[in-house]
């Protein structure tokens, strides 16, 4: 995780979740992207199999850049 993003307890419970499918019950600007988003690369970079593909979606292309393109922070 970013060292600027504050990390509770239920974004750190979700982190360390090896369930496939979660649901995160959260408010507004309460880190659901980067949270995800910081999940998410872990999960590709730890894929056992030698041509595993990953797919990071979002809503709309512009959506999916803005998240995945530009904002950089958990790599």
């Amino acid at each position: 995780m970013p060292e600027n993003l504050k990390v509770v307890e239920a974004q750190r419970a979700f982190m360390r979740s090896r369930l496939r499918f979660n649901i995160a019950p959260a408010g507004r600007r309460s880190g659901k992207t980067m949270t995800g988003k910081c999940r998410a690369f872990r999960r590709a970079f730890t894929i056992p199999y030698e041509d595993g593909r990953v797919v990071f979606a979002a809503p709309t292309h512009r959506q999916a850049k803005r998240i995945f393109w530009i904002r950089r922070s958990c790599i």
